[in-house]
C-alpha cells in the first residue's frame, strides 16, 4: 500500500523566492560565539539568543587560556555588524523546513 502510494507522488517542484542567508546560534559559549563569528564573516546574518544577562558568561572552573579566547571572541562579535546579540532570551517556536526555517525569540 505505502509503495504504491510513493510511487504515484512526485516531488515539489522548485520554490522560488528571496533567500535569506541567517542562522541562529543557541547559547554563548567559546563554541557558539566561534561559528557565529565564521558564520558572520562569510557574510551570514547570525542572530546569538542567550539566556543569560550576557554573552560568555565564563565558568569558574575555565582554564585561562580558554576565559581569553571565550573575552576576545565576545568582543569581537559585540563588534561584528551581522551578530545580534538577544540576552535574556529563549525560543519559544521554529517552523518550517529546511532552508526555511522561522524561530521565534522570547
Amino acid at each position: 500500500m505505502n509503495v504504491a502510494r510513493l510511487a504515484a507522488t512526485t516531488a515539489p517542484g522548485p520554490k522560488i523566492g528571496a533567500i535569506a542567508r541567517s542562522a541562529v546560534v543557541i547559547g554563548s559559549g567559546l563554541s557558539a560565539l566561534t561559528v557565529s563569528l565564521a558564520l558572520a564573516d562569510n557574510g551570514i546574518h547570525v542572530g546569538l539568543v542567550e539566556k543569560g544577562e550576557s554573552i560568555g558568561e565564563t565558568m569558574p572552573d575555565m582554564q585561562e587560556r580558554t576565559r581569553q579566547l571565550t573575552e576576545e571572541r565576545v568582543q569581537a562579535v559585540h563588534e561584528h555588524k551581522l551578530v545580534s546579540v538577544f540576552n535574556r532570551s529563549r525560543i519559544t517556536n521554529v517552523t518550517g523546513h529546511p532552508g526555511t526555517y522561522e524561530v521565534q525569540i522570547e
